[in-house]
């Protein structure tokens, strides 16, 4: 706990005051808290890698939510404040225009027809965002996005995280709590695979076949969505 203390202490003065823009990559290192911990913590962000070195885990991430985003860790919490990529300067582009001097107007401009085509454009521009974040959280569709970033050095950590976080998503589990069971169509082969992946993660020395673990990473993850569809289609 006083590692984690101390730890959040240094973390404060390094982010406050600093200004980061929505999409800006930040990286945050840690120390004291278990991976489980680390992925509950940062669910909500765009995790790009995360990296174990003398002890410390090192975070990269994006954030896409305008204004304050709190981020938990043990029992403290971090306020990581996002701002616009435009200033007040650029978005006032044509600030001579509120001189009333500098003003012209143009009659007959249909403006009912203009207020339409807005309202139109608008909601289709909200319909299409919500069948894009509806689909940004489908598992399938995370799971997918993840393993796109897994690579020969941040396999042993990622797959077992990706793969954990799946199976909670579709069978509402807590495998990344370290609570695995049986269900759906995860057998006990596949507890074992996870079991392998846990050793490989926790013994840096240990040797293993890259492409070997994520094609298997890939069969289980092909057999649960066909079960899950098999079983939707019933």
């Amino acid at each position: 706990m006083i590692r984690i203390i101390i730890l959040f202490l240094y973390m404060s003065l390094f982010l406050v005051g600093k200004t980061y823009n929505i999409g800006d990559k930040i990286d945050l290192k840690v120390k004291g808290l278990g991976e489980d911990k680390l992925a509950e913590s940062f669910k909500d962000w765009d995790v790009e890698k995360v990296e174990t070195k003398d002890g410390y885990t090192t975070i990269s991430f994006r954030g896409y939510n305008l204004g304050e985003n709190e981020i938990i860790l043990g029992d403290k919490r971090l306020i990581i404040e996002l701002s616009p990529t435009t200033t007040p300067e650029e978005v006032e582009i044509y600030p001579d225009f509120q001189d009333s001097e500098n003003k012209f107007y143009q009659r007959e401009i249909p403006y009912l027809a203009i207020f339409f085509i807005l309202v139109a454009l608008t909601s289709f521009g909200t319909l299409i965002y919500g069948v894009i974040s509806e689909r940004n959280k489908k598992p399938d569709v995370k799971f997918l996005k993840g393993m796109s970033k897994v690579n020969e050095i941040n396999w042993k950590q990622n797959l077992s995280l990706l793969l954990r976080s799946y199976i909670d998503g579709v069978y509402n589990t807590h495998f990344l709590s370290g609570n695995y069971e049986v269900v759906g169509g995860v057998s006990e082969e596949e507890l074992n695979f996870l079991n392998e992946l846990d050793y490989l993660k926790f013994s840096p020395n240990k040797d293993g076949n890259y492409e070997d673990y994520k094609e298997r990473t890939m069969r289980i993850f092909e057999k649960i969505k066909l079960e899950k569809e098999r079983k939707g289609n019933v």
